[in-house]
């Protein structure tokens, strides 16, 4: 069965995720900790008595690993070391078994479940036992080069549009974003580059500085199976109240038909629906249908930005 990793680091609200034939993992390191009021003197006795330090809320570790597995952690050690439950959220009445990180990052199971713990808690350092089930990253961004992750995003796709289908584009897409964008002859002209597929995989994945995954939008526009057109859409760039258009191309066979100022009318309509202010873009200044395209969606320029093969002018439409 697939597997893909929920990162719970990012989680703000309980979640639950459900895809079928797909087995979903919590990973990533958290802390639980305790409000400050709770602390009392059988806390304190865990601490003087067994060496397991719960965590209050004014003394918060700082944690420099992220986990595959999840590891909530919920107490430390005199040595350095770190006991939590893997795979949920604490919660020593449940099933979640028990490891011990020690200041090596070497992890070793202490119980199988939270019960079993509190139940030999005096003994157990003695119960320590290898556990070789939790992978060890510096953080998500190196996990993420090896294990495929959910995304959750703000805007729906779905929403864009009300005449077509839309969908996030992936690298199986590339040959067919490839074949349209290839035919868009005038605009590898004016822009001075050509079209290759290695463009289209890095432009999947390429991002603005400060800018994730989670905040990109490379959607296809759909009329049953023919690709309409392409967007490139950020979210949140250059600011919070911006979304920024990177790429934007209509299939030959739909240009001039008015089809694209629909696309836009309506993506714009949604755009501020989610409370989008402004949207921008950068325009070729030597191209002129793509100038008066966006002059006609009422894009106003703002500044006009140098670059290898011409000018950039960078342009804003308020919602």
């Amino acid at each position: 069965m697939k597997k893909v990793y929920l990162d719970v680091t990012e989680l703000k609200e309980c979640t639950s995720v459900w895809m079928k034939d797909v087995e979903i993992i919590r990973a990533g390191t958290t802390i639980y900790s305790m409000p400050i009021r709770h602390r009392n003197a059988e806390y304190q006795r865990y601490a003087d008595e067994y060496d397991i330090h719960f965590i209050f809320d004014d003394n918060i570790p700082v944690i420099d690993f992220y986990t595959i597995p999840q590891v909530d952690i919920l107490a430390t050690d005199s040595r350095g070391g770190y006991i939590g439950t893997i795979g949920q959220m604490s919660d020593l009445e449940s099933n979640a078994p028990i490891g011990y990180i020690d200041k090596d990052r070497q992890c070793y199971l202490i119980s199988k479940t939270g019960k079993e713990f509190i139940e030999h808690v005096s003994s157990w350092k003695d119960a320590l036992e290898p556990y070789d089930e939790i992978t060890f990253y510096s953080s998500k961004a190196e996990a993420t080069k090896e294990n495929e992750f959910l995304i959750f995003q703000r805007l729906n796709v779905v929403c864009f549009s009300k005449e077509f289908a839309v969908r996030k584009m992936k690298k199986e897409d590339a040959q067919m974003l490839y074949d349209m964008t290839s035919r868009n002859l005038q605009y590898y002209e004016y822009c001075g580059k050509k079209n290759t597929l290695e463009d289209i995989y890095s432009d999947l994945e390429l991002t603005p500085p400060g800018i994730t995954q989670k905040d990109k939008y490379y959607v296809g526009y759909f009329s049953g199976e023919e690709l309409v057109a392409v967007m490139d859409l950020i979210d949140g760039f250059p600011d919070k109240e911006t979304a920024y258009i990177g790429f934007f191309m209509m299939n030959i066979n739909y240009q001039g038909k008015s089809i694209g100022t629909q696309i836009i009318s309506e993506l714009f309509e949604y755009l501020k629906k989610m409370d989008l202010k402004r949207v921008r873009l950068g325009i070729d200044k030597d191209n002129p249908q793509s100038t008066h395209f966006w002059k006609k969606q009422g894009f106003m320029p703002v500044k006009e930005v140098p670059q290898d093969g011409g000018i950039i002018v960078v342009a804003d439409r308020i919602l």
